[in-house]
């Protein structure tokens, strides 16, 4: 009695390897935005309470980060898309700090903020905003720094 194989045994990997990488190339470069929205329930904050907040949060982080040279300071860029009432409705890593557990508290903090609307502000005309957050781990503690832009 004869025996049968799979068609797949027969493909050829060159043949399949062009279809798999030009899969991960595409992959690669489409990237993966980490958007934060605020909780319906959340009490909002502002500047200095999200630098507060930071500040207390990386009490439990700085040690991690001291143990890396690379990480001991960095900074990670959010897009805030601000309604016309000042209130973040959306918040989108423009540029990630090389850790993605600060990258998560930052944008997840810059989601809850309210910040003062621009009086040129139409009523129906939302703005956007770009915060840049600096942080340095010392093992004494932590210095945050937030910047915002208009864009």
């Amino acid at each position: 009695m004869g025996t049968t194989g799979f068609i797949r045994t027969a493909t050829r990997w060159l043949s399949c390897s062009s279809i798999v990488l030009a899969g991960v190339a595409a992959a690669c470069a489409s990237g993966s935005m980490r958007v934060y929205e605020p909780p319906r329930t959340a009490a909002r904050i502002s500047l200095d309470q999200m630098r507060d907040r930071l500040t207390e949060m990386m009490v439990v982080e700085c040690p991690r980060l001291v143990g890396s040279r690379d990480k001991r300071r960095g900074s990670v860029t959010i897009d805030l898309a601000v309604g016309v009432e000042g209130r973040v409705d959306r918040a989108t890593i423009h540029k990630g700090s090389g850790d993605a557990t600060f990258d998560d508290i930052a944008g997840g903090l810059a989601a809850r903020l309210a910040l003062v609307p621009a009086p040129q502000v139409m009523a129906n005309d939302p703005s956007t905003h770009r915060l840049t957050v600096l942080y340095e781990c010392a093992p004494a503690g932590a210095d945050i720094r937030l910047q915002t832009d208009s864009l």
